[in-house]
């Protein structure tokens, strides 16, 4: 079969062979990967994506959407899967740009400041491994943070690990919907700020934006971060009222 010829030869001159990069099947959810190389006629070549160390299958044919992280936010071109490539022990996958990178505009997002136990650790999200390969606790452990504050888009904490800029999350935090009533939700991210501290024995502080994620978990989220703002109102004005 021929290969069709990209329309857009300079979307190289975006990316950067080696990064860390995200597929998403449907525009919501992300699966981590790495671009593994930039061919002459400008295929993308990218390994498996994984799901918990579980190959998520692409046909050939197949449009998905490629998406990368800069300073200063998120990109995405729309591909289409050419080929499926076995390279010794891995398999990587071709992909035809059929669009320019776009910025994708976050959305504003209220930020409530409370201070939440959350767990995180690393997702490398990389198929430089096997590719049955499950995440081990002892391989990668969590490290127990509490947030700063927290949006639909994203969260802030406090943490001991230095991290980059652009490495990949796999959190759970802990919604307080009442005293008696823990929820424990589980997101990726991506670190888009990180600055050393000196606070409550943290030495960094991260600004994670939030992987795309479902819409039942997001209601969820919404819901609560609504309610929190409410009692807070709700707090403001009796204290107001004893005055």
């Amino acid at each position: 079969m021929k290969k069709k010829e990209t329309s857009y030869p300079e979307i190289s001159m975006s990316l950067k062979i080696g990064e860390k990069i995200g597929i998403s099947l449907d525009g919501d959810t992300l699966y981590p990967t790495l671009l593994e190389d930039i061919t002459e006629d400008k295929r993308l070549i990218v390994s498996v994506p994984l799901y918990r160390g579980i190959p998520i299958i692409l046909k050939l044919e197949q449009h998905v959407k490629f998406f990368f992280f800069r300073d200063n936010g998120r990109f995405c071109l729309d591909v289409q899967v050419e080929e499926i490539i076995l390279h010794g022990p891995l398999r990587l996958i071709s992909l035809l740009p059929l669009s320019e990178p776009h910025k994708q505009q976050r959305r504003n997002a209220f930020r409530l400041s409370i201070g939440l136990s959350a767990l995180i650790r690393p997702y490398s999200g990389n198929t430089l491994i096997p590719d049955f390969y499950f995440e081990d606790e002892d391989i990668t452990p969590w490290e127990e943070v509490l947030t700063n504050n927290l949006s639909e888009t994203g969260v802030s904490l406090n943490s001991i690990v230095p991290h980059n800029i652009g490495d990949f999350l796999h959190l759970k935090i802990t919604l307080d919907h009442a005293r008696d009533h823990l929820e424990q939700i589980e997101l990726f991210g991506i670190i888009r700020q990180f600055q050393s501290i000196e606070y409550l024995g943290a030495l960094y502080r991260l600004g994670v934006e939030f992987l795309p994620y479902s819409e039942k978990l997001r209601s969820i989220v919404a819901k609560y971060l609504l309610k929190k703002q409410q009692q807070i109102i709700r707090t403001e004005l009796d204290f107001d009222s004893l005055q």
